[in-house]
């Protein structure tokens, strides 16, 4: 996720996924399964969400009701 970030553009401070906390992208892996596609489809939902409500961060609890808007399952 973060390649793709820098690849559109994206600056390091500004990526929407705290890349120190493992639980978050753990939360992600739950529920993509590890499926790229997947995994991007909830990003971009990630970032129409955090736009909408002009936050920065995205939180685990909100990356799960994302997650199941996607109709993903953990696994």
């Amino acid at each position: 996720l973060f390649f793709r970030w820098e690849v559109a553009g994206g600056k390091e401070d500004d990526f929407p996924f705290d890349k120190n906390d493992a639980e978050l992208f753990k939360v992600l892996y739950d529920y993509t399964n590890g499926l790229p596609r997947d995994a991007i489809k909830v990003a971009d939902d990630v970032l129409r969400n955090l736009l909408s409500n002009g936050k920065k961060k995205i939180t685990i609890s909100e990356l799960e009701i994302i997650a199941k808007e996607n109709n993903l399952h953990k696994k």
